[in-house]
């Protein structure tokens, strides 16, 4: 099995975090030729391309824009679940798939080499690190700090340090076993699109197995985001709370202002995608069409 992987991420306005999600990348014991990086952008406006600039001299990117107006899903959301769909698809071009939020800062050098290598022994599971939830973005100072600081600021996630579905944050699986249970369905659980039950439900009931937590460990940094008033999301994600219970692959949804059960309905729309743009040694390498490139192509600045 090959070596490559492609680490899926999903993001809007993160770019003060991916920087140290990026350090922890490069200090991986890995070869980093290997290694894309493949960012869906939701529509930031900060510095994204600048970091993104900054590191691809190192790491290989490709890079998309998701216009989530053009979801199926009436929420709009930071983390949508069809944006994972539509990057393991389309914008990942190897089968090794780790899914890992921007705000993620590897903390073990051998994380990527172990889940590298629990797939290959075992590709039916999906591997995830130990994450460890951090709070107070104002003490983020450099990747060193983050490392040897993180445990001042430590705090738990809903409960308990691993009580919330860690797949999302940092995790390991094989493209084919993704998409084989046509992916993560949205299911406006407070309006962020991850139905995290159904997801493991699914993948349990395709391969007899979910989840395994690797020795590796992962810290996941607190953003200003996660310190929200009640938003439309949420006043979106009470309304269907209920829908929650549904089955994954026989989804309620809004259609013409009422709720129907149907089928058919896709898992993910590629007319969210634009071009994708291939970044590497500081310069465009290759831009491939995504909806037969009828969607808003990227001016960018490098």
């Amino acid at each position: 099995m090959s070596d490559n992987i492609s680490i899926v991420m999903t993001l809007r306005n993160r770019a003060n975090l991916l920087r140290f999600n990026l350090e922890g990348l490069i200090n991986q014991d890995y070869d980093l030729s290997k290694i894309e990086v493949c960012i869906l952008d939701g529509g930031s406006t900060d510095s994204l391309y600048n970091i993104i600039d900054r590191y691809s001299e190192q790491l290989k990117f490709s890079l998309v824009f998701a216009d989530r107006n053009k979801s199926y899903v009436p929420v709009i959301s930071n983390f949508p679940g069809n944006e994972i769909n539509l990057g393991v698809k389309y914008v990942a071009s190897y089968d090794k798939i780790i899914k890992m939020d921007p705000e993620i800062v590897i903390k073990d050098e051998w994380l990527l080499q172990e889940m590298s290598d629990n797939l290959d022994k075992d590709d039916s599971r999906m591997y995830n690190a130990r994450c460890h939830f951090t709070e107070g973005d104002s003490w983020y100072s450099s990747f060193s700090s983050i490392l040897s600081e993180y445990e001042r600021n430590y705090h738990y996630a809903e409960g308990g340090p691993f009580t919330r579905s860690r797949y999302y944050f940092c995790c390991g699986f094989m493209k084919e076993r993704f998409l084989g249970i046509r992916g993560v369905e949205e299911m406006f659980g407070w309006g962020a699109g991850y139905d995290d039950d159904s997801f493991r439900a699914a993948w349990f009931n395709r391969y007899g197995n979910y989840e395994y937590e690797i020795t590796a460990q992962a810290i996941h940094l607190w953003h200003g985001a996660n310190q929200t008033r009640p938003t439309k999301e949420m006043a979106n994600g009470r309304m269907f709370k209920h829908l929650k219970k549904q089955d994954i692959n026989n989804v309620v949804r809004i259609k013409n202002g009422e709720l129907v059960r149907d089928e058919k309905t896709p898992w993910a729309n590629p007319a969210m995608l634009s071009k994708i743009y291939r970044i590497e040694d500081g310069r465009i390498t290759k831009e491939d069409d995504v909806n037969e490139g009828r969607s808003l192509v990227l001016d960018l600045p490098f």
